[in-house]
Parts: structure tokens; C-alpha cells; sequence
């Protein structure tokens, strides 16, 4: 990695680790009251997200080219990511309404 790519994503992992966390407690959750099949069923939407939070700077590449200059190579991934975390934080509050008050 060099430096640029180093300041670019220093906190990656962070975002990784603590999406891949809300995941897997809600889908931990959702096995033990509804059964495994089902939970891996009803979280299979998730993936979407998640390639959205862990590939960010990947995918704003090819964002870039596609939004016709809205986005630029600054922004892109911090957008691209963002939007990852709003479409997961959405599902994931869906998925378990039961626990909203």
C-alpha cells in the first residue's frame, strides 16, 4: 500500500469490521428466534451494502465515469461508501422493527 492509498482508506477497517458486526449480530439474533434458514434468507439483501461499505474505492472508480461529473475523485468513495451505510442501517432497522420502540 502506498501512501496515498493508506490516507485514502485509513479507517476501512473500521468500517469493515464494525458493518460486518451489525450483520452478524442481527443475523445471530434473528437465528436464535426464527431459525437459521430463515435468518440467512432474510439477510441475503444485505449483501448489496456491504459491497457498497467494503468496496468503496473500487466501485467510485466506475461511478466517476457513470455520473456524469457530480462525482469526482475525491468524493466518489466517501459518497459511495455512505450511501452503503444508509441502505444498511435501513435494512438492518427494517429487519428488526420488532426491537424499535
Amino acid at each position: 500500500m502506498n501512501g496515498e492509498d493508506y490516507a485514502r482508506s485509513r479507517f476501512l477497517w473500521i468500517h469493515r469490521m464494525t458493518s460486518l458486526a451489525l450483520v452478524a449480530g442481527s443475523l445471530a439474533r434473528y437465528a436464535m428466534t426464527h431459525g437459521t434458514g430463515f435468518s440467512v434468507r432474510g439477510h441475503a439483501g444485505l449483501i448489496f451494502p456491504l459491497v457498497l461499505i467494503w468496496l468503496a474505492e473500487e466501485l467510485a472508480e466506475k461511478a466517476i465515469d457513470a455520473s456524469g461529473g457530480w462525482l469526482t475523485p475525491s468524493n466518489a468513495d466517501r459518497i459511495v461508501r455512505l450511501v452503503g451505510w444508509l441502505w444498511l442501517i435501513v435494512m438492518l432497522l427494517h429487519r428488526n422493527r420488532d426491537l424499535l420502540p
